[in-house]
C-alpha cells in the first residue's frame, strides 16, 4: 500500500457539505416553523380561550372563566349532544372509507 492510497483511506469525508445543510434545515425548518406559526399556536390558543369569558373584540375584556364553559355546554345546550353524534357519523364514515 503506497502512502498517497492510505492517506486517502484515512481521511475522513464529511457527510454534509455547508451547503447540504443549508439546503437541508431550509427543507425541514421553514416548513416546521410555518406548521408551528399556523397550526399549533392556534391551536393552544383556542385551548387557553376556551377558559376565558371574551367577546372576541377587545384583549382588554379577556376574564377568566375556568370550566364555567364547558358546564354551560354539558348541561344548558341542548345543541352539543346532536353536533357530537353527527361529529362522530362523520369521524367513522371517514374513517371507514380511508
Amino acid at each position: 500500500m503506497t502512502l498517497t492510497a492510505a492517506k486517502a483511506k484515512s481521511r475522513r469525508r464529511r457527510a454534509f457539505t455547508k451547503a447540504d445543510r443549508f439546503t437541508l434545515s431550509m427543507f425541514v425548518g421553514v416548513p416546521a416553523f410555518l406548521h408551528i406559526v399556523w397550526v399549533w399556536i392556534p391551536a393552544l390558543l383556542t385551548i387557553a380561550l376556551s377558559f376565558t369569558y371574551w367577546n372576541g373584540v377587545q384583549l382588554s375584556n379577556i376574564r377568566w372563566a375556568g370550566l364555567a364553559n364547558y358546564d354551560t355546554i354539558f348541561t344548558a345546550s341542548p345543541q352539543f349532544y346532536s353536533a357530537l353524534r353527527n361529529n362522530t357519523y362523520w369521524l367513522l364514515w371517514f374513517s371507514f372509507i380511508a
